[in-house]
């Protein structure tokens, strides 16, 4: 009867074993980079989502102008209120001097 050799299957057997332990390898390493790849996307999604909600919240150039106008006239009121408030203070001045001058007499 007739001897079988399995060192030759077991050769065999061993290549390829160590061929599907490398597309594991490969696999498990792909899967990997993908889904840390899709966690860095994710995360820059949410930071563009965030800004755009934020540039779509923010005034626009017109609202910006007419901020300027009210300002601009805030600007020129209280202008016209330090010029009263320099008379009045001019008056007060007048009227110590006066009393310190002629208060006695």
């Amino acid at each position: 009867m007739k001897t079988i050799d399995y060192s030759a299957w077991r050769f065999w057997f061993d290549v390829l074993q160590l061929i599907g332990i490398c597309i594991i390898g490969i696999y498990s390493w792909w899967i990997s980079k993908e889904r840390v790849t899709n966690k860095r996307f994710k995360e820059h999604h949410a930071r563009l989502t965030a800004l755009e909600g934020h540039i779509q919240n923010s005034p626009s150039p017109k609202q910006f102008k007419d901020l300027a106008d009210k300002f601009e006239l805030i600007h020129g009121d209280m202008r016209e209120i330090k010029g009263q408030l320099t008379g009045i203070n001019r008056a007060v001045d007048l009227m110590n001097e006066y009393l310190i001058n002629n208060g006695g007499k």
